[in-house]
């Protein structure tokens, strides 16, 4: 549970899950996550947001961010010489969204975890089908109209009952 000189600070996790509306969007994402890494940029968190329905501004992630690193979670890195401004994990962010929910008192290190990739430009869509049947389609960010028309076509196909 700790960020190379001491532990992330729980309360205050809590408090920021409680009163930052983009923070608490953030964590719940992380929380429902299966993997963690070690470093996220702000466009892709950004990106991630805008495909859960939760409209945020570069600037309110940053201002999250910056609160999530008052705390110990990791390092804010504003984007220089061609970098992406980005948050460098201390801790597993996908604990970190579970500890924030208050399911949970463990965060630990982040060591041992791996970059995201550069080239990982996808959005995660959610269509509810029905009342209790979400569908999740992951898309590459910058999909064509004529990539979405096969999605489209595929979808026909699928065998269905009468």
């Amino acid at each position: 549970m700790t960020k190379g000189n001491g532990p992330v600070d729980l309360a205050k996790l809590r408090k920021i899950y409680k009163n930052d509306g983009t923070a608490r969007a953030l964590l719940d994402h992380f929380a429902e996550r299966e993997r963690f890494f070690t470093e996220t940029t702000v466009e892709r968190l950004r990106q991630n947001l805008e495909a859960r329905g939760v409209p945020a501004s570069a600037a309110q992630i940053r201002q999250s961010l910056d609160a999530l690193e008052k705390i110990g979670a990791g390092e804010l890195r504003i984007g220089r010489k061609g970098h992406q401004t980005r948050f460098v994990w201390a801790v597993n962010n996908v604990q970190l969204g579970v500890a924030a929910r208050g399911e949970s008192e463990q965060v630990d290190s982040a060591n041992g975890a791996m970059a995201e990739p550069a080239g990982a430009q996808f959005l995660t869509h959610e269509f509810r089908l029905r009342p209790d049947v979400v569908l999740r389609l992951e898309t590459p960010f910058d999909l064509t109209a004529n990539e979405a028309s096969r999605i489209s076509d595929w979808v026909r196909t699928l065998p269905f009952s009468t």
